[in-house]
């Protein structure tokens, strides 16, 4: 086999480019022009992987260099006188089934570490974090929040006394600065909030629904369990962990295409740890109110309150809840009310 093709040769000693025709005879041997001395044997030139059809490069033992986007000649030469290996990539790339597998499997790799590898890598990090991070994590979030969230407390001054003697009687010894403060809100409505420098916020709205404090009190325990495992901390560390991983895919954080899909991603990260979290809280306060003495009842009753107080019911057994309006205020969007959290605690009160 011979074959001809053009290319630019640099001699490497010098930025000079030559326009070169390039021969291989029927032994493999390069040569140049017509000389008559082959440069090299083929076997001892390393020939660049094809991509496209973007130039090839063959680089001669001599420290030359050929430049040619004779692609297909190439192609040729390699497939009879060395292994393909080089035009490997062009034949993966030009292959519709192996980029659609190849597409496939990134995203199938990326939600799988979203899902599972960024939450788990989040504790890892929140536990080398040290504690004074959530102090001032805490301090800014309840300034911003407090600021553009919530209003006076309408509480009487004697009730939200009694309230927090109640919380401080919750809270573990020794660990935190736990606080708990009251507030109004029209926006957020009958709702808890866990900060990470063990400041709980509880809205007049959900107050005023419970019938006792036992009910609050398994409340304030979930909140408390939220601040014990620093679920609040993870979900920073998520959120700038999945912002980073997309900075590195995008490169373009600023364009509203990217911010779309930041948004998406995030707020399916944050339903996965939401679930997560709430496990874990519910985990929590359970034990505290058996250790307690409080009546499991308590939460599920006070979480079947909070169903109705958003327009919705439970349906025992479904999971879901039916008839309930979708406004983002209400307790549910960040504590999702299942019917089988609510059955988890009617088991622990009958002993189960």
């Amino acid at each position: 086999m011979t074959l001809q093709f053009v290319g630019n040769l640099y001699s490497g000693k010098d930025s000079a480019c030559a326009v070169v025709t390039v021969s291989v005879d029927v032994g493999g041997n390069l040569f140049l022009q017509n000389e008559s001395t082959p440069v090299a044997a083929l076997s001892d030139v390393v020939v660049s992987p094809r991509v496209g059809n973007s130039s090839r490069y063959l680089n001669l033992p001599d420290g030359g260099r050929i430049e040619t986007r004779a692609n297909d000649d190439v192609d040729a030469l390699l497939s009879h006188w060395k292994s393909d290996r080089s035009s490997l990539a062009y034949r993966l790339e030009s292959s519709r089934g192996v980029v659609a597998t190849a597409l496939c499997v990134i995203v199938l790799g990326l939600l799988g570490f979203v899902n599972w590898g960024l939450p788990a890598l989040s504790g890892v990090i929140t536990d080398s974090l040290p504690t004074e991070f959530d102090d001032q994590l805490g301090g800014e979030a309840f300034e911003y929040i407090d600021r553009l969230v919530f209003e006076p407390s309408q509480l009487p001054a004697e009730r939200r006394d009694e309230l927090a003697a109640l919380f401080q009687s919750l809270v573990p010894k020794g660990e935190k600065d736990y606080r708990i403060n009251f507030r109004q809100s029209n926006l957020i409505g009958a709702n808890a909030l866990a900060l990470p420098d063990g400041r709980v916020i509880f809205t007049d709205e959900l107050v005023a629904l419970a019938d006792n404090d036992d009910m609050l009190a398994a409340i304030m325990l979930h909140e408390i369990g939220h601040v014990v495992e620093r679920h609040s901390v993870q979900s920073v560390v998520s959120q700038a962990g999945l912002s980073m991983l997309l900075f590195a895919i995008t490169g373009d954080v600023n364009s509203s295409a990217t911010l779309i899909v930041v948004m998406l991603p995030d707020s399916l990260l944050q339903a996965q740890f939401s679930r997560s979290h709430e496990t874990a809280a519910d985990t929590y306060a359970l034990e505290q109110m058996r250790a307690r003495g409080i009546d499991p009842n308590a939460f599920a009753d006070m979480m079947e309150r909070l169903m109705v107080s958003m327009g919705g019911q439970a349906s025992p057994g479904s999971g879901e809840e039916e008839g309930g309006d979708s406004n983002v205020s209400q307790y549910f969007s960040t504590h999702p009310a299942t019917s089988s959290r609510i059955e988890r605690f009617r088991q622990a009160a009958k002993g189960h």
